[in-house]
């Protein structure tokens, strides 16, 4: 049976009253949606681009990192949506809903899914400019011409997500709790596990880790690109309706009454940032492992730039310290994550950030003010190849660099 969302009764409070604009929580800022209508997908390209799309016609976009949002026309409730660029993609939805744009959603031209009205097309995943992958009623459909035609590429009942994390792998999860996997870009799809609880959503940090969520809170995690998985205690007992992970490391899962977990040791353990609110969201999006938007009911946006937690959850300061100081970080050489730690002697913006042994900026790690005390914060390198970095601090007019090596 299709998973319906509809926003409970303790969510009506919020579409009637508005309440996404007065929200408040450390960590994590309401932004002003304009609409109270459900939202129920959000994609960024860049930390300024983003899109999104929900019940009732609704597609919001920001070019300036959520300050503004601006609607567009669209048709249909929706359910899915994902951009190639700055300028196209994909929103899909109920009634077998698919549409294109290629103008940054200026304008947005429906396409036939081939499925019939009483279909579903609950998430979809650009791949590049031509090529998309969409999670439907019955089918996994499949572009490679910008959507003018959809192939079905494998018969699958009750398909809830897909996510890839290149132009090959990629996996798909369904409400009876069964994982797809491709290799090759979606052109064939394999099963990969047992039947677990329904699976809502599902995230794919590299070729051999994805972590997939679901009902009364379940997490499933594998290392070993889908061969075997293992269950994860997310102390929340409650339905997980999306997760997104910045690192194979650090991810943060969503799901009813505002949950907001949080790991940054691959699942192993997992802490609650926020639950009990009278909303559901329903999807969230990390542009990198500061930066992150959550969607929901009632037109609720919410935005971290501190990964969703204060700095004083994250390292806990004890004191102000006299000085400031940056450490060596540790371990070094380190695999794959590494720890660095410093100490500012009032508040400052701050920002640190790591680049490679050809200067090119490999992420950053920091980009806020933070307040006096003693800080630290991990980087997770497994996404880059081993050799020299740098890290460089600065704060206010004070800047320090050290280095550090990574050997896998």
């Amino acid at each position: 049976m299709k998973t319906i969302r509809i926003a409970s009764i303790a969510s009506l409070a919020v579409l009637i009253f508005g309440l996404n604009e007065s929200f408040s929580q450390p960590g994590w800022s309401s932004q002003k949606s304009g609409t109270t209508q459900s939202l129920y997908d959000v994609a960024f390209k860049d930390v300024n681009t983003g899109t999104v799309v929900g019940w009732s016609n609704t597609i919001l976009r920001t070019v300036n990192g959520g300050a503004a949002w601006t609607a567009q026309q669209a048709g249909g409730n929706l359910l899915g949506v994902s951009f190639a660029n700055s300028t196209t993609g994909f929103a899909v939805g109920k009634a077998a809903t698919i549409l294109h744009t290629t103008d940054g959603g200026a304008t947005w031209v429906r396409q036939s899914s081939g499925l019939p009205a009483t279909s579903d097309v609950d998430r979809v995943f650009c791949i590049d400019a031509n090529t998309a992958v969409a999670a439907a009623t019955g089918y996994i459909l499949r572009t490679s011409d910008g959507g003018a035609t959809w192939a079905k590429v494998q018969a699958a009942n009750d398909l809830q997500s897909i996510h890839f994390v290149n132009g090959t792998v990629g996996m798909a999860t369904t409400l009876g709790g069964r994982i797809w996997k491709t290799t090759n870009g979606g052109v064939t799809w394999t099963y990969v596990s047992p039947t677990f609880d329904a699976l809502f959503n599902v995230c794919v940090c590299n070729a051999s880790v994805a972590t997939a969520v679901g009902g009364g809170g379940t997490i499933m995690r594998t290392t070993d690109g889908g061969t075997t998985w293992s269950h994860q205690t997310s102390g929340i007992y409650s339905d997980l309706w999306a997760v997104c992970f910045s690192s194979p490391s650090v991810g943060v899962a969503v799901g009813v009454e505002g949950t907001i977990i949080r790991t940054t040791d691959g699942g192993n353990s997992w802490t609650t940032l926020m639950n009990g609110k009278s909303y559901t969201l329903w999807s969230v999006c990390f542009i990198d492992q500061s930066t992150g938007f959550a969607v929901g009911d009632g037109g609720t946006i919410l935005k971290t730039t501190s990964g969703g937690v204060t700095w004083a959850e994250e390292s806990g300061t004890a004191g102000f310290p006299l000085q400031f100081s940056l450490g060596q970080n540790y371990p070094n050489p380190f695999n794959p994550s590494t720890t660095i730690s410093f100490t500012l002697p009032s508040h400052s913006f701050v920002s640190l950030r790591v680049f490679d042994a050809l200067g090119r900026e490999v992420t950053a790690l920091v980009s806020q003010e933070m307040t006096a005390g003693s800080h630290s914060m991990t980087w997770d390198a497994s996404f880059v190849p081993s050799g020299l970095y740098f890290y460089r601090l600065q704060a206010g007019e004070i800047v320090r660099t050290k280095k550090m090596i990574l050997l896998k």
